[in-house]
């Protein structure tokens, strides 16, 4: 039985969480959810020993390690790479990255129920008036490539308008993008973060595929480009 250790601390909220099983059929055996704001420091590793000991594993256990590699905050991202790299070189496990937006597209489309011809946006506030964005179908396919928009240019939200299906923005930056479609007035859910069971579909498929990255050369996804007035 394949068991994986999953953790995101892209965003306030540091997700926890143990799965077991197969890419066919699996569960989630332990899961541990807190906004904790800047204390992923101090709340990941006891959190992940603490779950191990509640589910009866060792460390020695985990067949792999899945992180939400971004975008997010850079420290969080850092905090959260930094552990996963170190457990997956002293276990000799390979390790899985998530995108951020991509989890939250799927824990929105488990929370509110969603069927495949919704588009999820899902929108974390990266400042001013800029987000960072990606567009998901509610059973999982990507729709626009992750990255960061200005909202108020028009040349950066053109592509948005052709969204043919029917929308749902969520993400803390999601109230910056509800103007952009005023005649759909589409639903907003702000208070939406990173989850395990919104990691859960994506990381056994990645262990069924075998895409893995590099250990030593991976990455935070930060997408952010330099702010350039108009």
């Amino acid at each position: 039985m394949t068991k994986l250790l999953c953790i995101d601390t892209s965003t306030i909220c540091c997700a926890v969480g143990l799965l077991e099983g197969s890419s066919s059929e699996h569960r989630i055996v332990e899961a541990y959810h807190e906004l904790s704001g800047r204390r992923h420091s101090e709340v990941l590793v006891p959190t992940i020993r603490s779950l191990l000991l509640q589910a009866g594993w060792s460390m020695t256990d985990i067949h792999a390690l899945a992180i939400g590699i971004g975008p997010g905050s850079y420290t969080g991202l850092r905090i959260g790479l930094s552990v996963a790299k170190a457990l997956c070189l002293s276990l000799e496990i390979p390790l899985i990255t998530a995108s951020t937006l991509q989890t939250i597209a799927a824990e929105t489309a488990l929370k509110h129920k969603l069927d495949s011809s919704v588009t999820i946006l899902s929108m974390m506030d990266a400042r001013r008036n800029e987000v960072y964005l990606g567009a998901y179908s509610a059973d999982g396919q990507q729709v626009l490539q992750d990255r960061p928009r200005i909202l108020d240019r028009e040349e950066e939200v053109k592509d948005l308008h052709n969204l043919s299906n029917s929308l749902f923005l969520a993400g803390d930056g999601a109230p910056k993008g509800s103007h952009l479609w005023p005649n759909q007035n589409p639903p907003v859910d702000s208070d939406v973060y990173p989850s395990i069971r919104g990691m859960e579909s994506y990381v056994w498929q990645a262990w069924s595929n075998k895409k893995f990255d590099d250990v030593g050369y991976c990455n935070p996804v930060y997408l952010k480009g330099l702010y350039k007035p108009s």
